[in-house]
């Protein structure tokens, strides 16, 4: 049997423009399927990060990056099996970020199981900014990508056959 459960983890701030891609993503994967994915938000803080981690066995986690590629460009990296590469390292306000949670989590055995990072390259982080039409654009892609890793793992398809995925059953 599949995963019965993924946890979304959409890392950013919401109010510095690109910053907030990876919360855009993580609300927009979880709306997906509601039933199946538990959204999480957060600042990319990694203490926290670690903690609430911590014990699942799938997670996927949303992010603006900065690696100096053109601006809405796609990162997708397997942390189960591969270190985050340095466009992930200290990004925008999160300071010691993403890519040292995931290798401390690594290094302490409480890696999820199964764990997807997902980056968009941002180029602005200003205060009271929108997400740039570059960076927006990427949307469509990273949940498209994130629906087939998530119906790899689970077994179903997402976004779910309304016909054949309801969570209520028709009883006469």
């Amino acid at each position: 049997m599949g995963i019965r459960s993924i946890t979304l983890f959409g890392v950013g701030n919401a109010l510095r423009g690109d910053d907030g891609i990876g919360l855009v993503l993580a609300r927009s994967v979880g709306a997906l399927s509601p039933r199946r994915f538990t959204v999480r938000e957060c600042t990319g803080e990694p203490a926290a990060l670690l903690e609430q981690w911590s014990g699942l066995d799938a997670a996927m986690l949303f992010d603006a990056v900065q690696s100096g590629g053109p601006p809405g460009a796609v990162f997708r990296v397997d942390v189960t099996e591969n270190p985050l590469p340095g466009a992930f390292k200290q990004t925008s306000t999160h300071g010691f970020g993403v890519a040292e949670a995931v290798e401390l989590s690594r290094a302490l055995g409480v890696l999820p199981a199964r764990m997807l990072v997902y980056g968009v390259e941002a180029v602005s982080f200003d205060h009271g900014a929108e997400i740039t039409p570059e960076v927006a654009a990427a949307i469509p892609e990273v949940v498209g990508m994130a629906a087939r890793d998530a119906a790899n793992w689970t077994g179903e398809q997402f976004p779910p056959d309304p016909e054949t995925d309801s969570p209520c059953t028709n009883t006469v």
